[in-house]
């Protein structure tokens, strides 16, 4: 079932075009990290996020739709567990913040942040980073 629900949840987040991709390869040894976030179609004011983790070839290799400061995310193939270091979820591309610590290093300065063709009210952020260390 796990499986299911992960290849289910890749193929929507790769499938989820935007002004930006949600990943772009940064070449081999190189991850995205990204945070996405759309308003509810039942509800105007709640959202539903995501944080994943692509590969150098864009696979979704981890994920939590919940992340929390300082948290931990492991995902297939890296060394050593992403870091969420702080998070603002937003629809608005302009608000929507994540930053993210890989390996003792800080990254989310400078991201890239986008829309989402989920309709109006989608909104992601991407950092990416060296992740074979």
């Amino acid at each position: 079932m796990k499986l299911i629900t992960v290849s289910i949840l890749a193929t929507f987040l790769a499938s989820t075009l935007a002004s930006e991709p949600l990943c772009i390869s940064q070449g081999s040894g190189y991850c995205q990290a990204v945070f996405r976030c759309h308003k509810k179609a039942s509800d105007s004011i709640f959202l539903d996020c995501i944080f994943g983790i692509y590969d150098s070839s864009c696979r979704l290799i981890g994920h939590t739709d919940a992340p929390t400061y300082n948290e931990g995310l492991g995902a297939a193939g890296i060394p050593y567990k992403v870091i969420v270091k702080s998070h603002l979820p937003s629809s608005d591309p302009n608000k929507i913040r994540m930053q993210m610590e890989y390996a003792g290093i800080g990254f989310g300065k400078t991201p890239v942040r986008s829309t989402c063709n989920l309709g109006a009210g989608c909104a992601f952020v991407r950092n990416g980073f060296k992740c074979i260390v």
